[in-house]
């Protein structure tokens, strides 16, 4: 299921949603991160920085790259090691465009979880946290599905 003719290309359903106290832009990353991806935290030992949530089926925050619009840049255009990236906090009810790994199937209404690799995958057991809003069905390749969160 679509959710409008063409794809919005955002990362936040409505960038509107997310307030600039919900928004951060202080910290690097430590890996490629690419928009829609779900991140937290990592320490190496001296520096606070931004990586993909890397815990499968484990709980995680709603904490997800964002696209950088005001750079000119698309929801492809990954950040590279070092770059300051820009998070957004999303709170229940709130949706975002997620990405989820190939080989997955994803139905209308599925619940949703971390596949430990910044994306989302079909509901496995432990935590769910997500619902897909849209269907992209059985995928071959990283695909996009909007997601709420639960």
């Amino acid at each position: 299921m679509a959710l409008s003719r063409r794809d919005p290309n955002t990362i936040a359903i409505r960038p509107s949603q997310l307030p600039a106290n919900r928004i951060d832009c202080t910290l690097p990353a430590t890996e490629a991160i690419t928009p829609g991806m779900l991140v937290e935290h990592h320490n190496d030992g001296t520096a606070l920085e931004w990586g993909v949530h890397d815990s499968a089926n484990e709980p995680c925050a709603a904490s997800v790259a964002l696209d950088q619009i005001e750079l000119n840049k698309g929801i492809d255009d990954a950040y590279a090691i070092g770059d300051l990236v820009k998070v957004g906090y999303f709170l229940r009810g709130e949706r975002f465009w997620g990405l989820i790994p190939s080989g997955q199937n994803i139905t209308q209404g599925a619940k949703l979880q971390s596949n430990g690799d910044g994306k989302l995958k079909a509901y496995a057991a432990g935590p769910g946290g997500f619902v897909a809003v849209s269907s992209p069905g059985s995928v071959t390749a990283d695909t996009r599905v909007w997601v709420e969160v639960l």
